[in-house]
């Protein structure tokens, strides 16, 4: 299988994320989809990422960020992962650990970041 059929089976299990996360009353805006190697390492540098230039799979186009809110219209997460307490980590899981288990379902090879120890809720991603 090519990489642009890998995009599109991502893209495909994407639109079916963005239906569930309407269905349960959230709401969501994108963020990276794509990234180039210089954004990569740049987030890598500042910590905000565990993954130096090229190793991402943002770099491929197989990994998205979204951005949440809950049902009263609430921000769901602090903008950066290393800023999370505990309290706001299990505030965090309590309102998206569903959509997590959800995006898993679709495929063995999709996986999310809030199963991480670098905690990350707003990464959705697909294995090659």
């Amino acid at each position: 299988m090519n990489l642009s059929d890998k995009q599109w089976l991502f893209l495909q299990d994407e639109a079916c994320l963005v239906y569930y996360i309407k269905e349960q009353g959230l709401k969501a805006s994108g963020g990276e989809l794509e990234r180039d190697d210089v954004r990569q390492q740049a987030l890598y540098d500042a910590g905000l990422s565990t993954k130096q230039a090229g190793e991402s799979d943002h770099n491929i186009k197989l990994a998205i960020d979204l951005n949440f809110w809950d049902r009263d219209g609430v921000f769901v997460e602090p903008p950066h992962p290393e800023k999370y307490t505990a309290e706001e980590r299990k505030y965090v899981l309590d309102r998206l650990q569903h959509v997590g288990i959800f995006w898993k379902s679709l495929s063995k090879k999709n996986y999310w970041g809030g199963d991480w120890r670098f905690f990350d809720p707003r990464h959705f991603g697909r294995r090659q």
